[in-house]
């Protein structure tokens, strides 16, 4: 199927959008893939059918993006599906751009100067693809909340579309905080995480109560990532190479104030040792 026809037939189902803005549209997404050099309004102007005015004016209108790729993927994907959520840094100098200031840099492992956008992507679990759903700028204000509940607030915002998808929400350890976590799974969502290395665990208490007085024991120890114990952890998954092995168990995350279902992965050297 040819990318122009794709596009109108998701176009057909949106019915915000106008005509002549889906005969714009229609034009427009085959010719981003094609063109050449720069992506700025002269080169439109000068491989597509209309005048740079056109291209700017076009650009300033709304265009329901998250919609249209929402479309695209429930056209495209299983419905084994999960939503990921990584903010990205982008070099920018300057000082009028809305938005610019200090913001992590994965690749230079410190804060930079510059702007962030947050992206949203589904993932199919069962062909191992991905396809962009929408890129947030970050315009966050420390004086009104914190940098996660702003992410958090992110998600939340676009829980209709997201929902039609997934409830799942993957995103890196940074996000493995009780605050992102609990504004998540109140408004529905599900975390899928990787917990920080100093995460403190504890194994639930599954034996018999004490009679009498007293509050119930709810916990049977911390739990090591090393040495975990055969009656709380089952074996989940495992390498037909003995490469690695993993563990499932219901534990208790003491910074979250509640339980996860959590995944240890053990690499195993060629002896069979951690």
């Amino acid at each position: 199927m040819s990318i122009k026809t794709l596009t109108e037939q998701i176009l057909h189902k949106i019915p915000t959008i106008g005509r002549w803005q889906r005969k714009f549209i229609i034009h427009l997404f085959p010719l981003w893939l094609s063109i050449r050099g720069r992506h700025n309004y002269t080169n439109l102007a000068r491989y597509g059918h209309y005048g740079e005015d056109t291209y700017r004016q076009n650009a300033g209108r709304s265009f329901p993006f998250l919609t249209f790729n929402r479309l695209l993927v429930q056209q495209s994907f299983s419905k084994n599906c999960l939503i990921a959520f990584d903010p990205t840094y982008v070099s920018k100098s300057g000082k009028h751009t809305k938005g610019v200031g200090y913001f992590y840099s994965g690749c230079a492992g410190r804060e930079k100067w510059g702007l962030e956008f947050s992206g949203i992507a589904a993932i199919d679990l069962n062909i191992k693809k991905a396809l962009h759903l929408e890129a947030v700028q970050t315009l966050h204000d420390s004086d009104k909340e914190t940098l996660l509940a702003y992410y958090a607030r992110t998600i939340i915002e676009r829980k209709k579309e997201l929902m039609s998808i997934s409830n799942l929400i993957a995103a890196d350890a940074f996000f493995a905080r009780a605050p992102f976590v609990e504004l998540l799974t109140a408004d529905g969502f599900d975390l899928v995480t990787r917990l920080q290395k100093n995460i403190f665990l504890r194994y639930l208490y599954k034996g018999l109560q004490k009679k009498g007085r007293g509050r119930p024991k709810k916990y049977d120890g911390k739990v090591d990532p090393i040495q975990l114990r055969k009656d709380q952890f089952k074996v989940f998954d495992q390498a037909q190479d003995g490469s690695w092995i993993a563990y499932h168990a219901v534990v208790n995350i003491r910074a979250w104030k509640r339980s996860a279902s959590l995944v240890i992965v053990h690499d195993l050297d060629v002896k069979g040792n951690i």
